[in-house]
């Protein structure tokens, strides 16, 4: 060291900034990763897609407001931005261009939550349209992020201006280009997943069997969709490095003293890899991509080879290369997944702790962003500089220990060159805090303690060995709660077959009832039975299970089974039990929006109905209308309790609910021998299908087919 505080062979600070102009803000090029925000806001609003259609009315506009909005404050923080650059307050400025993306993340928020609009396009926008039906989910996401990107890279231009950089083009066209360019890393491989779901389910509903059974396990299994998704993963994993050339249009480096280095520094820790790029961009930065010989790739970009002295270059490329030999990005894979695994296995004991599925997701992105790329990877980049700090010297392992200003003892030459490397890249990239990597001020302290500090080192490897026993634990867990999950799960997709298989039974008997030929109408029977079996086999394939799930499919079976035998086989006495089976299920589930009070409702209706013919059977003195009237009055008070107030039903529902209990209470008037009062309410309820017509009404029409076999009861043949 000379008499400056410097390493002998480096070049002063002045020198290396006189060389790399382009001081860039973090967001502008020094982080590679998509931006977490447009990851989550893509990950939401897959997750949203679910649940009834909210009312249409309320959704656009209200969407229309959110986007609004979010605009509005985008222009707002870009206003304050601009009016903190006049003042020379740069750090204000760069808040605010952060801002101007949040606010549009914030907006598309309360899109999803408040208005549900991912719920409505899932049910206004037909699934055959393939990705169709996802452009328009992201259409208000895309405005908002767009507005975003365009004001954040004025203010960063405007700041990179004020430091003496060269900034990027801040035109807003240019500006959103580089944001999906950016973020295509996370964007494309998603696309490609839903792109072929998607398409096996449209292809399967355009006739092709093996593909329609397949999308049936799809959506009994999501353990499947998970599978899928690291099969597609570990599938373009050897790709990667080639995506990443491509969009960050890197070329072979160039023979010469540099490359013949990093070479030799590779062979020395027996670190295989396919070539090593450069990719032009003055931010200081280097990566390896592909945890396999033959798809790793060393980047550097020109920033760092430009603005480091060699042996700072080779102290980054040692830490680089710490992330291969640990295995970090396998060991990010299967926690990430084994994350998604453990949340969606565990579901049910999170809903038994009180947790809906809104906290279970803001929960696991919790643990997404600030365990799993928070605490663990901050921990990873201590390995990697730990590691870049025992082998920085492998050019000149005999070198003395060098001191460092502010420190009492001397350093090793490695680590020494690390801190030294790591205080050049924060002075060039003109930052120094990253979520993922932490302070470089810490990162630079901890080097100087391990090296200085047999306490510490020794701390550091218990430290290690616990981390790397929690994330096996951890994986360990998610694979036995997979072991263990599925046959429920292979049940779950084998009831699904089954229930489609009637429920494609029960439409076409139903058209087949309908049908003018009367060779079809003669084969509506034996389909109706067809499909009564149907829904009972797929019933007894998970009734017998007892997690809740399981137990809410055999429910809507036991129902469906009825509902056939009731309305298609004509078979009241038969369908009572399966309806009666249905409604004591019932009693053990969790009530979790509109689904299971209509459920009820239309059991009720049913088993009033039975119960009300049954008497009406049994001589006048001998009728009981107990158990009649308390069907009726658990159905109005579900109806005026829970139904009307339901958000997600439309008013068309609420129209033939009102008009489902309409039936019932006439239904019920007939029995007690109150004919007159039956008959007006049943005549209007004979009407109701004149303008309905077609499998998308079969409620209603059915709803007035029980009026006129009403009628007829009460009139006789």
């Amino acid at each position: 060291m000379n008499g400056r505080g410097t390493v002998p062979g480096t070049r002063p600070l002045r020198s290396t900034l006189a060389r790399c102009p382009a001081v860039r803000t973090a967001h502008q090029e020094n982080d590679l990763l998509p931006d977490l925000t447009a990851l989550i806001a893509l990950l939401l609003g897959l997750m949203q897609m679910g649940g009834p259609r909210p009312d249409t009315a309320h959704t656009l506009v209200g969407t229309v407001v959110c986007m609004l909005i979010g605009g509005a404050f985008t222009r707002m923080a870009l206003g304050r931005g601009l009016r903190a650059l006049e003042e020379d307050e740069l750090l204000v400025a760069e808040v605010s261009a952060r801002w101007a993306v949040t606010w549009g993340f914030l907006g598309w928020l309360g899109c999803l939550f408040f208005f549900n609009w991912g719920a409505w396009v899932n049910d206004a926008v037909p699934r055959m349209w393939w990705l169709g039906r996802y452009l328009v989910l992201f259409l208000p996401a895309l405005v908002l992020f767009a507005n975003g990107w365009a004001a954040r890279a004025r203010l960063e231009a405007e700041v990179v201006t004020r430091r003496g950089g060269v900034p990027l083009p801040s035109e807003p066209w240019a500006a959103i280009r580089r944001g999906f360019r950016k973020n295509a890393i996370a964007f494309l491989p998603l696309f490609v997943v839903m792109g072929i779901t998607d398409g096996i389910w449209v292809l399967g509903r355009l006739g092709i069997e093996p593909l329609r059974r397949a999308s049936l396990w799809q959506e009994a299994m999501p353990l499947l969709d998970i599978g899928f998704v690291m099969l597609i993963v570990l599938a373009t994993l050897p790709f990667v490095p080639r995506i990443f050339a491509r969009i960050l249009k890197a070329g072979p480096m160039a023979p010469g003293r540099t490359r013949e280095v990093l070479e030799r520094a590779a062979a020395s820790i027996k670190l295989r890899y396919r070539d090593i790029l450069v990719w032009p961009t003055r931010a200081p930065n280097a990566m390896v991509v592909g945890f396999t010989p033959r798809s790793r790739t060393i980047f550097m970009t020109q920033g760092l080879l430009d603005g480091l002295t060699e042996d700072e270059v080779l102290a980054v490329f040692f830490h680089e290369a710490g992330h291969a030999k640990r295995q970090h990005l396998p060991l990010f894979i299967a926690m990430f997944f084994s994350l998604s695994l453990v949340f969606y296995l565990g579901r049910d004991v999170f809903v038994a702790l009180g947790l809906g599925i809104e906290l279970q997701l803001v929960l696991h992105l919790g643990v997404l962003w600030f365990i799993l790329l928070g605490w663990i990877s901050r921990r990873f980049e201590r390995e990697s500089d730990i590691y870049g700090a025992e082998h920085a010297a492998f050019m000149t392992p005999d070198a003395p220990p060098l001191y460092v200003p502010g420190l009492l003892a001397p350093l090793p030459h490695g680590a020494a060159l690390m801190m030294r490397a790591l205080e050049r890249v924060r002075s060039i990239a003109g930052h120094s805090y990253s979520h993922r990597h932490g302070s470089i001020e810490d990162r630079v302290s901890y080097v100087a303690q391990h090296a200085t500090d047999p306490d510490v080192r020794a701390s550091f490897q218990r430290a290690r060995r616990a981390l790397l026993t929690g994330i096996f634990a951890f994986i360990g867990l998610a694979v036995t709660a997979t072991a263990y999950s599925l046959p429920t799960e292979v049940a779950h997709g084998r009831a699904n077959v089954d229930a489609d298989g009637a429920l494609m039974a029960y439409k076409q008997a139903w058209r087949d009832a309908h049908s003018k030929d009367a060779a079809r109408s003669a084969q509506a029977d034996a389909r109706y039975r067809e499909a009564f079996d149907g829904f009972l086999g797929a019933a007894a394939r998970v009734e017998k299970r007892n997690d809740p799930r399981s137990q809410l499919m055999a429910v809507n079976y036991h129902y469906k089974a009825g509902d056939v035998a009731l309305h298609g086989l004509g078979q009241p006495d038969t369908a009572a039990p399966w309806f009666e089976k249905a409604l004591a299920g019932l009693g053990d589930q969790e009530r979790s929006g509109p689904f299971l009070s209509e459920l009820e409702f239309r059991i009720r209706v049913s088993l009033g109905r039975i119960e009300a013919w049954r008497q009406a059977a049994r001589p006048v003195d001998e009728r009981d209308m107990t158990a009649a009237r308390e069907h009726l009055r658990a159905a109005r008070t579900i109806k005026i309790s829970e139904l009307d107030t339901a958000a997600a039903l439309s008013a068309d529902q609420r129209d033939y609910f009102d008009e489902s209990l309409r039936l019932l209470v006439a239904t019920q008037e007939a029995a007690r021998g109150e004919a007159a009062q039956a008959r007006k309410a049943l005549k209007a309820l004979t009407q109701i299908d004149r303008m309905k017509q077609g499998w998308k009404n079969q409620p209603w029409i059915e709803l007035a087919e029980n009026a006129r076999t009403e009628l007829a009861r009460i009139d006789g043949p």
